[in-house]
């Protein structure tokens, strides 16, 4: 199950409440966001529970992040101990998916763009 924020839609509670029930109910959860707001609710969440205890491969969720998108937002959840998947589009629909992830949060574009002019990798 992947829990992701798309733009403005889905207020934070919401997603943290979605997450509460299914990490509750013995749910492996993907947390897709670049938010550091919401990384830092789920992560107080995530604590409180003890589920964050335990080598990052055990557990029962990881964040997951759009490569070139805030490079230092998985970097800092990866020193903080939290698994880290870093997805990239691919193959026969990844213009489709990538057009619809920008329609979603424009701000992707902005996080791509400064990553190419930075270097960042």
């Amino acid at each position: 199950m992947v829990i992701e924020r798309i733009g403005r839609s889905a207020p934070a509670r919401d997603i943290r409440s979605l997450a509460q029930l299914l990490l509750d109910g013995g749910a492996f959860v993907g947390l897709a966001t670049h938010d550091g707001a919401m990384a830092a609710e789920l992560d107080a969440f995530l604590h409180e529970r003890g589920l964050d205890r335990g080598e990052p491969g055990a557990r029962r969720y990881e964040y997951q992040c759009l490569m070139g998108v805030r490079k230092e937002f998985a970097d800092a959840q990866r020193r903080a101990g939290h698994a880290v998947r870093i997805y990239v589009p691919y193959g026969r629909d990844w213009h489709a998916y990538s057009l619809r992830r920008l329609r979603h949060n424009p701000q992707i574009a902005r996080h791509v763009l400064r990553a190419m002019l930075h270097g960042e990798r």
